[in-house]
């Protein structure tokens, strides 16, 4: 499996929110108060997971009040006492521990081009760790989006096991045992788990299965899947990837890995928060990334539902992806939700206003890394069929977020039409064309009908040829 697929697309996967600004500080209530002192248009957003899963962590947009403050306080699931959660402050990852009862005051600045942030309030040990481990394991550090980027795995992991080494002073601060044995025992299940990643990495690049890596194999021979640790630190996927007795292509579309998959969470697994983390996991990464045919989806639901019968809110959700399926639209057919495209600088117009060329369209977001990844391979396909009046290519934004959108199209100077669907166009187009995962690339004939709903992308190697024949209506 390629890693750098796998990391975002769960990225895509999770919710996004907006923390509406607090006013002034009120120093009561919140388990989190801070301040920013950062550059004017510095995002800082807080991602949150109230089960420690990271299929239903929400990212927070932070608002900043008039004098930089602002503040977190979250409503915590039942029987839950503390989290740990991060804030991306710009291209700097933080971290920060809040508990109930406790005031955590984070001060955040710069330093060079890096957000630190100082602690101070309850809990200055825990969260000095915390902040340290959120730089520290930041899989961000450990490979680049840049395909042409020739750092090799020894270097991430040299970096790697520098950084662990730098975190045990931090760790040797924790003053309250339990705290400092389950932070060592977090630490410990984080790095391997970089490792493991790293090693995944390089055996996509190699040709070869990850168990033909003998320390990849010792840390899966490590794991317990019904230990609290590894549910937390994802060490529990690589222990199901590894076990399963169907050998697993990620993206096969066949309900038979799948399935397997299930029936091995439900025979092994019986910490409960494991067990919901697996099932909500196999189902996500089959239903968004595996493009099953709606037969393999039913065959997939009604193992599921089985697994997942403790968890309605789960069958809720993946449900309705499987209905979305089911439902999906296939070539040749008319365009079942034709969306107003709103243009960088307000104003709007109609997709069909495109009609009577061929359209390539590639649905991203900013926050999206594949997505951002495939941009330079659009750039190319646009520079080879520049001037050719009979193809149209355009990206088609789903950010939230505008302003996002539009620094990055700012900065880049993209050579091709930009434009953002706003929220409520965007969960009508999704809904309607079965958008589950981005990026997506549609490929639409001069006759306004779908050539392919869920096209080829930039970076496929016969993409120049999938474009002519549909400007040659073959």
């Amino acid at each position: 499996m390629n890693f750098k697929k796998f990391l975002s697309f769960a990225m895509i996967a999770q919710a996004m929110a907006v923390l509406s600004s607090c006013g002034e500080k009120q120093g009561d209530g919140a388990m989190l108060q801070g301040h920013a002192d950062l550059p004017e248009g510095t995002d800082i957003q807080i991602a949150y997971s109230p089960n420690y899963d990271v299929m239903e962590t929400q990212y927070i947009r932070v608002e900043l009040d008039s004098l930089g403050n602002f503040e977190f306080n979250p409503e915590f699931p039942e029987g839950v006492t503390e989290r740990d959660i991060q804030l991306y402050v710009g291209d700097t990852n933080l971290g920060a521990f809040i508990a109930k009862g406790d005031v955590t005051e984070m001060d955040i600045k710069m330093d060079g081009h890096k957000a630190v942030a100082e602690f101070s309030g309850d809990n200055v040990d825990i969260n000095r760790f915390v902040n340290r481990a959120a730089e520290a394991f930041y899989m961000m550090r450990y490979f680049s989006m840049d395909e042409n980027d020739t750092t090799s795995t020894a270097t991430y992991r040299a970096l790697l096991d520098s950084e662990y080494a730098a975190l045990k002073p931090f760790l040797a601060e924790i003053k309250d045992n339990k705290h400092n044995e389950y932070y060592t025992a977090v630490a410990d299940g984080k790095y391997k788990w970089q490792i493991a990643r790293l090693i995944m990495d390089q055996a996509y690049r190699e040709g070869k299965k990850e168990i033909e890596y003998p320390e990849y194999v010792e840390i899966v021979r490590a794991i317990n899947p019904n230990d609290d640790i590894a549910g937390r630190t994802n060490l529990i996927n690589l222990w199901i990837r590894t076990n399963l007795p169907v050998e697993a292509e990620f993206g096969n579309p066949s309900a038979e890995p799948a399935v397997a998959e299930l029936a091995l969470i439900d025979s092994a697994i019986t910490n409960p928060a494991n067990h919901r983390r697996a099932t909500g996991m196999a189902a996500n990464s089959y239903l968004v990334y595996s493009k099953p045919t709606p037969d393999q989806v039913a065959i997939f639901m009604d193992a599921f539902k089985k697994t997942a019968a403790k968890y309605p809110d789960l069958i809720e959700r993946y449900g309705a992806t499987a209905e979305s399926i089911m439902k999906s639209v296939q070539p040749g057919q008319e365009m079942p939700y034709i969306p107003m495209l709103q243009t960088p600088d307000g104003k709007e117009v109609s997709l069909k206003d495109f009609y009577g060329k061929v359209i390539y369209i590639d649905v991203w977001a900013t926050w999206c890394g594949p997505c951002r990844k495939e941009i330079p391979k659009f750039a190319e396909l646009v520079e080879r069929f520049k001037g050719n009046n009979k193809v149209e290519f355009i990206s088609i934004s789903v950010d939230e977020d505008e302003d996002a959108w539009k620094e990055l199209i700012a900065t880049d100077k993209p050579a091709w039409p930009q434009y953002r669907l706003t929220p409520e166009q965007n969960k009508k187009f999704s809904t309607a064309m079965g958008i589950t995962g981005i990026p997506r690339f549609i490929l639409i004939g001069s006759d306004g009908k779908l050539i392919a709903p869920d096209a080829a992308r930039p970076s496929s190697e016969n993409i120049d040829a999938i474009i002519n024949a549909a400007i040659q209506g073959k």
